[in-house]
């Protein structure tokens, strides 16, 4: 099995600039290495009954 591309979900703490170094580490080494990277943002909600 070859990969082909990763999948990453991001939440609110990627504004942070220390999240934000390591995102673009992240998409450096994908790109190093031929790789694809799909990035969705996505936001966490709760719901009680």
């Amino acid at each position: 099995m070859t990969p082909i591309a990763g999948i990453e979900l991001d939440d609110g703490s990627h504004k942070q600039a220390k999240r934000e170094q390591r995102d673009t580490f992240v998409d450096q080494v994908f790109a190093a290495a031929g790789l694809l990277l799909f990035s969705f943002t996505f936001q966490v909600k709760h719901t009680y009954c």
